[in-house]
């Protein structure tokens, strides 16, 4: 019997447990359900005083869409991931380049405008509350985000996980912005980037080691 037959023979009567949706409708579940996630958590959280004084400038337009391009980026990236056959580190790359590119332009801003009093006001150890907040609105999408790729059959699964805590972090500093009243460079680079992303991606990095095996 050629091989052809026998598996045709062996898999006649087999059906799938559990069915991978389509590139489309992976990607939808992994941004919804991150955009619930947040929603859910920042409704804890009270919007800033001057929103509508800010919400127009530059520095805000610039870094919100950053964010939210990165994310929708990382997004892509986790839906594609979520595949045990396909390598594609671009959007990932992508949604990297983006936070650097921000990083970059705060690192700019506290350098060249303000003065040493907000560099050291945006480097006050009381910024560390923003960087917990964007932990704590990372819960809870993360979970989701984790849950939706073990349906899935992810094989580099630390970086998979890294790119989940990278996600989260993305969408979550976006949020961030419509609560915290600062708008010192250096505190937005500092507590709303480095610290928040370090510590999520090496956090889903760690978990994926974990949950993802399959």
């Amino acid at each position: 019997m050629k091989t052809k037959n026998l598996i045709d023979d062996l898999s006649k009567n087999l059906s799938a447990t559990n069915v991978i949706p389509k590139g489309g409708t992976r990607l939808l579940q992994i941004m919804g359900g991150m955009l619930v996630g947040t929603a859910v958590i920042f409704a804890m959280f009270s919007i800033r005083s001057d929103l509508h004084s800010v919400v127009g400038s530059v520095q805000f337009i610039f870094g919100s869409s950053v964010l939210i391009l990165g994310w929708m980026a990382a997004s892509y990236s986790l839906s594609i991931l979520q595949l045990p056959t396909i390598d594609n580190k671009k959007y990932f790359l992508a949604s990297a380049l983006a936070v650097g590119t921000l990083a970059l332009a705060y690192l700019i801003g506290g350098a060249f405008w303000g003065g040493a009093h907000s560099f050291n006001e945006g480097l006050s150890p009381t910024g560390i509350r923003c960087s917990l907040d964007i932990l704590f609105l990372s819960v809870l999408p993360g979970i989701v985000v984790f849950i939706l790729l073990r349906k899935g059959a992810p094989t580099k699964i630390s970086f998979v996980g890294l790119n989940i805590g990278l996600c989260c972090a993305m969408l979550a500093a976006f949020a961030l912005q419509f609560s915290c009243p600062s708008n010192l460079p250096v505190h937005l680079l500092v507590w709303h980037l480095l610290v928040p992303f370090t510590v999520l991606s090496s956090i889903g990095a760690w978990i994926g080691r974990m949950l993802l095996k399959w």
